[in-house]
This record gives structure tokens, sequence and C-alpha cells, in this order.
């Protein structure tokens, strides 16, 4: 049977998600902003979801939303699944229950031998790193498309033809950006997947 896992990782912290027991053909959804939980996530090839806005509750939001979203998508063999969230956070975890049986399928929440890291460190708050300058001209870029990526928009972005050039090109080899499919001379974020 196949287990979908919702990661509060702001909530359980970075050592607790290092320490996930789970099997390689599960799904996890992992929600936070930190930049560290973000390379953890890139490193199993788990889903990071950081869209969503800085605030008291916005990941439990968000997690909610996207395990309503999974359900839906699950349609009929919702119940072939298994549905587990890890969270210490006991609103989120009454919230992802009620959401369960409002669907019908049995929802487990995370037992904390899952959540509890193997060694006896304690689980630190990651702050989050400031963003270098090539991470801000990246957030720049990807802010104003769908774009022409033209001399106008180098202009724009105050940016040497060198560094736009190198934007460009880092954006299209790491899969950020893509051609609009209907206005071919237009780019824009390519879509999570």
């Amino acid at each position: 049977m196949n287990t979908v896992h919702f990661v509060d990782a702001e909530n359980i912290g970075i050592t607790a998600l290092s320490a996930l027991v789970h099997d390689p053909l599960d799904h996890l959804f992992v929600f936070s902003l930190s930049f560290d939980v973000e390379s953890v996530c890139h490193n199993h090839r788990w889903h990071y979801l950081n869209d969503y806005v800085v605030g008291n509750n916005q990941a439990d939001f968000a997690l909610i939303a996207e395990f309503a979203k999974q359900l839906t998508l699950a349609g009929d063999i919702a119940n072939k699944h298994d549905w587990r969230l890890h969270s210490k956070d006991n609103a989120l975890r009454q919230a992802f229950t009620s959401v369960g049986q409002a669907i019908g399928v049995a929802v487990k929440l995370s037992p904390d031998t899952l959540i509890i890291a193997k060694t006896t460190a304690k689980a630190i708050e990651v702050k989050p790193k400031a963003a270098t300058p090539e991470e801000q001209r990246l957030a720049r870029f990807l802010a104003v498309l769908p774009a022409k990526l033209d001399d106008a928009l180098r202009t724009q972005l105050r940016l040497s033809k060198p560094s736009f050039t190198r934007l460009i090109n880092q954006s299209i080899n790491e899969g950020r950006i893509e051609r609009d499919g209907q206005q071919r001379s237009l780019w824009r974020k390519k879509e999570k997947t």
C-alpha cells in the first residue's frame, strides 16, 4: 500500500525530518520556508512546498489544502493509500483528521517513534539564511515573468549583459523557466509537478 506523508517541517524540525522513516516509493510533501529543509528535500527527491505566505499557521493551511487536493486527485482509490501526518501541532492534527473523515478515508498521525531522531540530539530552530545576491537576482527575475527575455527586461532588472545571459541560461538548465505554450516569444516560470 502506498503511503502519502504530509510533513510540517516548521513544527517537527530538520533533525526529525532527516530521521523520518519511510519507504522509497512513498510520496512526501514537506512544508517549510527553510533553505536547509529545501536542501534535505532536494537530496531525497521529496516534494518541497514553500509557496505560501509568511505568517501564523500559513504552512498548516497550505498542508491541509494540499491534502484535500491529493485526496481529490486520488478519487476512488483514496482508500488504497495510507495518509499520514507528521506534526506535533494539535490543531493541525485535528484538521487533518477532520478532512480525512469528511472524505471517508482513514488517516494516521505520526507516532513519536517516527519523528524522533535516531540520536539524542535536540532539534534546533533553523533560521533562514540571508539571500545571496545571486538568489536575490533570481527572485527578481522570476517575479517579472512571464516576459520576453530582451534588453528591456535586462534594463528593468538592472543587470549587465553577461549577468543577464548567465541568469537566463542557469534558469533554463535548472528547469525553472520555459517558453509560454501560447505566446512562444514569452518565457514563464515552469509549473511545479
